[in-house]
């Protein structure tokens, strides 16, 4: 009995030995050279498809971890799909990956490899049914919906380019651009097509992707980049009917608008919306032209903890640039160090409550900047408020808070400038523009801490000399339209270019 039992404890054992040691190996996609009669191993014994995609004839055992590099400049049209992704890794530090290698491509220099649905009706492009996945660097082409597709999900009116199943978790997009999709004209269509979309999982990230829907062939009417998702970092939204709807989480660092208004008149129009419960924090975004709809719409609950914070709101804001929905419950919010510019003569937080019913949010607001014709904070009582710059248009235009600048201060004497509090509960210490707060003792209002003019030039982070770190902010923002970070702007003339190169160049080392 003693050895039976010693010889199972070390089987068990090396079987977990194994398990954690096991290493996922690299397959290799090329539909234009590759052959699904190979291994997929290497570059010249490429698969055509991957696993997973329609029509795969590839022989593939999956191990946690495995990695499907997609030759860049490559067109995997539309009998690739519907692709269905049901493996995964198994942690953070193990996870399956679907991307590139931008040593191999096709033509000149790496391009993206490209999925192309050539407008087939479709209800889901790719599905994940698994775990700790990520996909890289695709470009989306040619996605299309119709009345039929967009009713085929168990009932449920949607479209999606990137779903995720049931309950699963810690899915990532990176990196990838999707543009062009369109849809019939049929009566009776709704407006849902989800770029990204989960059910009931997560936490699930998009990251350093673009979404543009300008040329739907509709005017940039349609889509929603995101439906339930959790994190959204360093994303451009722009073109489409609705940006960014979460369950709770994270939006962060993100370029959103143009919004538009739907085709579909039965569709409600936002940048941000909660869609579930929990806590959201909304952080270092650029958020614009909302042209009907609002800004931030929040899910009531007394659940809701929500912290926005270090955002612009600019351009065409057609309602309140933040709204408090009370159905549900009373949230708590906590708003600092916004800068909000509107058209709209109303209250810039919409905080309503139902009267006899729900109290309106919690609402803590501090440093933030409104520029409007009739400024006003909110519609009912702040809980705790302090250190708000409320001004006219045509005030804040006179001090130098105007479009072209992107309503940043322009002196040291700008009243914005050291006329804020540091009681923000701990959450930032920089702005929207990665300074450091406070530059003279005190912080700023609004998004913006005002920073002196580099005494060395070309030093674009103010740490005294000018090396490859200054290089790295010069070349992130070079040729950057509009110019929402001015740091490399070393000349001072609104932009980006050789001649900020050449001072940089100039004064390199010192």
């Amino acid at each position: 009995m003693k050895k039976s039992s010693w010889t199972g404890t070390f089987l068990i054992l090396a079987g977990l030995l194994w398990a954690g040691t096991a290493w996922g190996a690299t397959y290799y996609i090329d539909y234009a050279n590759g052959s699904d009669s190979n291994n997929g191993t290497s570059r010249t014994t490429a698969w055509k498809k991957a696993p997973g995609m329609a029509g795969f004839g590839g022989t593939y055992y999956h191990v946690a971890g495995d990695s499907f590099i997609f030759k860049g400049g490559v067109t995997w049209p539309s009998d690739c799909y519907p692709w269905v992704i049901n493996y995964g890794g198994t942690s953070g530090e193990v996870r399956d990956y679907y991307g590139v290698d931008k040593t191999w491509y096709d033509g000149d220099a790496w391009t993206r490899p490209v999925l192309d649905n050539e407008s087939v009706p479709t209800v889901i492009l790719v599905t994940v049914n698994a775990n700790y996945v990520t996909l890289d660097n695709f470009e989306v082409i040619n996605f299309y919906w119709n009345l039929w597709s967009c009713n085929a999900e168990r009932g449920y009116p949607r479209a999606a380019i990137f779903y995720v199943g049931y309950m699963k978790k810690h899915n990532y997009i990176t990196n990838c651009y999707v543009h062009d999709w369109t849809h019939s004209d049929e009566p009776g269509l709704v407006d849902r097509m989800q770029i990204c979309v989960q059910n009931a999982g997560g936490p699930h990230m998009i990251e350093g992707c673009v979404f543009d829907g300008s040329n739907d062939g509709h005017g940039g009417t349609s889509g929603m980049a995101t439906y339930s998702w959790h994190i959204a970092r360093n994303c451009i939204v722009r073109n489409m009917s609705n940006g960014i709807l979460l369950a709770a989480g994270e939006v962060s660092n993100c370029d959103i608008g143009p919004i538009n208004g739907s085709f579909d008149p039965l569709t409600h129009e936002n940048a941000i919306e909660a869609v579930w419960i929990g806590r959201l924090d909304i952080f270092n975004n650029r958020i614009h032209d909302v042209r009907d709809g609002i800004v931030i719409m929040g899910k009531g609950s007394p659940e809701n903890y929500y912290r926005i914070y270090n955002n612009l709101f600019y351009g065409t804001l057609s309602q309140s640039p933040i709204s408090l929905d009370p159905r549900g419950g009373s949230g708590v919010a906590e708003i600092y160090n916004n800068t909000m510019v509107t058209a709209w003569a109303g209250a810039v937080i919409h905080n309503p409550g139902i009267p006899g019913s729900v109290a309106p949010w919690v609402v803590t607001a501090r440093n933030n900047h409104v520029i409007s014709p009739g400024p006003k904070l909110m519609n009912s009582a702040v809980t705790v408020e302090s250190n708000n710059l409320l001004q006219m248009t045509s005030v804040a235009a006179a001090a130098g808070y105007v479009a072209d600048n992107l309503y940043r201060p322009t002196s040291a004497d700008s009243p914005t400038v050291n006329a804020g509090t540091d009681n923000v509960n701990g959450l930032f210490s920089n702005d929207l523009l990665d300074v450091s707060r406070p530059q003279d003792g005190t912080w700023d209002i609004g998004c913006y801490e005002y920073a002196a003019v580099p005494a060395v030039p070309g030093d674009a982070d103010g740490d005294g000399d000018v090396d490859l770190d200054d290089f790295v902010i010069l070349k992130q923002t070079f040729g950057a339209s509009p110019l929402t970070d001015t740091r490399a702007d070393f000349d001072g003339d609104g932009d980006v270019d050789l001649d900020d190169f050449v001072i940089l160049k100039g004064n390199f080392g010192s």
